[in-house]
């Protein structure tokens, strides 16, 4: 098999030239781009097969210290490599999400989505918010107050990584972060933007069950399900957010062990939403 040179104008008469002229940022646009966007299909270099083909993405451990509250504050950043680049020389802003881990859960557990979402362009900040000599926690009279001591102290290393971040990255779109949480972290995720409603941008749950989402138009809210674990009562709206139920997974599939299938699912849902495609 072997390829033909037409004439250009030959060749614009395609009908992929008269698609709608789609700007996709960070990414300019790229007939690619253009032509999965108009037809809700999601690019997602990661997972191309191609080694040639696939962004840099720049994983780095960083630790810092709140000297305030006497804490480390682990992090895990995914960048791609050129638009770091370009970031560093000013020609473009980053915009961020962080994500925030379930119960017992590392922030590297979440490879998956950081790395999916840094091939789109974003930079994600992964926290890790238990940390090894944390004391246990005090039981009350229920699992909302036992855990909201740590959502609130969560809350906390958010506000403290986007004030560090600011500092470490000026080049960075921190005036408004989506936020990823799963079960605790989604709960974690859920009570900052109910305080901090200015800075988040959109949020995504992973089947968090315990703390109410907020309720307000100017945020959008995707939620996505398992099958084996139900909300409690009050937490999940009747309107205002996208909820989804993912048949084949369970809780603890949300995250790097679980199956490739509900792996790629998340994925594909997280980034037609953050698109405005859901």
């Amino acid at each position: 098999m072997g390829y033909n040179f037409v004439t250009l104008d030959k060749a614009l008469v395609d009908e992929a030239y008269s698609e709608p002229d789609n700007y996709y940022p960070p990414f300019g646009v790229s007939w690619l781009y253009r032509w999965d966007f108009t037809r809700g299909k999601v690019v997602d270099w990661s997972q191309d097969p191609e080694p040639d083909n696939n962004p840099v993405i720049k994983t780095k451990s960083l630790t810092l210290f709140d000297k305030v509250r006497n804490r480390r504050v682990p992090l895990e950043l995914y960048v791609r490599g050129e638009l770091q680049a370009k970031a560093k020389a000013g020609l473009l802003n980053l915009p961020v999400v962080i994500i925030n881990h379930g119960d017992t859960l590392k922030n590297t557990d979440y490879s998956f989505i950081a790395s999916s979402l840094a091939a789109q362009g974003y930079l994600v900040a992964s926290i890790q918010h238990q940390l090894p000599d944390d004391p246990s926690s005090v039981q009350r009279q229920t699992v909302f107050e036992t855990r909201k001591l740590r959502w609130e102290q969560g809350v906390k290393n958010i506000l403290f990584t986007l004030s560090e971040l600011k500092r470490i990255g000026p080049n960075l779109d921190l005036e408004k972060v989506t936020l990823i949480g799963h079960s605790t972290g989604g709960d974690i995720s859920m009570l900052f933007a109910s305080q901090h409603t200015d800075l988040v941008a959109k949020i995504i749950s992973l089947d968090s069950l315990r703390y109410p989402f907020p309720t307000t138009d100017s945020m959008p809210i995707l939620s996505l399900r398992g099958n084996d674990r139900k909300a409690d009562e009050g937490v999940l709206p009747e309107s205002g957010a996208t909820i989804i139920t993912l048949k084949n997974a369970k809780h603890v599939d949300m995250c790097d062990r679980g199956p490739e299938k509900v792996k790629l699912e998340i994925n594909e849902a997280i980034v037609k939403f953050l698109r405005g495609q859901l």
